[in-house]
């Protein structure tokens, strides 16, 4: 089945306490020790673990801000993206929020993701958005004060060639560096994972292992094509997993994980539509929001 949309932006579950203290075992983002490349073949330790989700939860946190945005307003974003190409005659514009990114990742940054390849990326997008996030604000008050009417456009059509060449840049800068920190991401929960399993904490062993699950099956949908019948297996495996996660805590967000399945469905029911793909990553980014709020400390406290 060939997807129709590449609107695409997914959230991650932030550092929210100590992995050895408490077993907070949230899946933050890159893991491992400092100025790695990649990952690693060596087995990661609980140590590594946590250190590497202290350090890549700034970055984790900037990206989620964005991403999310990005879903929310996409009904908006994106037809004022195909105007700015087709050059189309505007009286209203909505573009990203890339002052606030850039302000995250600036402050992300006096400090480092404890991936050499994480800093080059974030660094590279910084690079980016030094002309296009100024570029992207006198835009957006160019058509609030309708100075459009005064100039005929003529200030539009310059802004409009010097934005787009600027924006397909950062999209490949962005895309690059949102891509690695999903996949470190990735290599930390499945270690995590592993670490719970072996420490007999079957609630929090559950938490990751959900999450990982329901990352790969948008992941899988957001590929030009996908297996439908495979996707619907991934559901029900999921929703063993989410029924079986048996604590007070995570009440909020097994009823979350359950709509997400939902919107999946609905997706897969609705032959490829844009916008019930986007619903369906907008409910994940809610559902991570939840996870973001919960006190993970206590998935496997006694009742």
């Amino acid at each position: 089945m060939t997807k129709t949309t590449a609107w695409y932006r997914k959230g991650a579950v932030l550092f929210l306490g100590g992995l050895l203290a408490a077993s907070s075992l949230l899946f933050v983002g890159c893991g491992g020790g400092s100025s790695q490349s990649g990952s690693s073949s060596t087995p990661m330790t609980a140590e590594k673990a946590e250190d590497g989700r202290a350090k890549l939860s700034p970055y984790i946190s900037a990206t989620n801000q964005y991403n999310g945005k990005m879903v929310t307003f996409a009904f908006s974003i994106q037809p004022s993206l195909e105007d700015l190409r087709s050059g189309e005659k505007m009286t209203h514009i909505s573009l990203p929020d890339f002052d606030i990114l850039q302000k995250d990742l600036k402050d992300a940054r006096q400090k480092s993701s404890g991936f050499d390849d994480v800093d080059k990326a974030a660094d590279e997008v910084l690079a980016a958005l030094k002309d296009l996030a100024p570029l992207a604000t006198k835009m957006e008050g160019y058509y609030s004060a309708k100075t459009y009417l005064s100039d005929g456009y003529a200030q539009a059509e310059a802004d409009r060639q010097q934005y787009l060449p600027l924006y397909d840049k950062f999209t490949a800068a962005y895309e690059s560096f949102n891509s690695l920190v999903d996949k470190h991401n990735e290599d930390l929960q499945a270690a995590q994972l592993e670490a719970m399993k072996k420490a007999g904490k079957k609630n929090t062993a559950l938490f990751l292992e959900i999450g990982l699950k329901a990352s790969h099956i948008v992941d899988d949908l957001a590929k030009p094509t996908y297996d439908a019948a495979a996707v619907e297996q991934q559901l029900k495996d999921l929703e063993s997993l989410n029924n079986a996660l048996d604590s007070e805590e995570a009440k909020s967000y097994k009823r979350d994980m359950n709509s997400f399945i939902g919107e999946v469905r609905e997706y897969l029911a609705s032959g490829d539509d844009a916008k019930k793909f986007n619903d369906m990553v907008e409910e994940y980014n809610d559902t991570i929001d939840t996870a973001n709020r919960m006190d993970t400390s206590k998935l496997d406290s006694q009742k």
